[in-house]
């Protein structure tokens, strides 16, 4: 997928999560960010937004250490409070 896909898939998927946080009444600010690690974006974005709370899904997919969350998600949460949300 290039880029531009990417970025208008990401679109998409934010707004859908903003839109369900309106609807329950939970304030949100959804913001895109883009790195070669995920996980560096993801921290850097918390630190300048002065994030109380990052949610992330994981799917899973590399080593021991890392058999119930994903490789970037397992960074993150090392570092800072986060909400992981791993579907069945």
């Amino acid at each position: 997928m290039q880029k531009r896909g990417i970025a208008v898939t990401a679109a998409k998927y934010l707004g859908v999560i903003a839109a369900a946080c309106r609807k329950a009444g939970v304030a949100c600010r959804t913001v895109h960010v883009t790195n070669e690690l995920a996980a560096d974006a993801i921290m850097a974005a918390a630190k300048r937004h002065k994030c109380d709370l990052i949610v992330m899904g994981s799917h899973g997919r590399r080593g021991f250490s890392e058999v119930l969350l994903g490789s970037q998600t397992h960074r993150v949460i090392t570092r800072i409070p986060v909400l992981v949300y791993r579907k069945g």
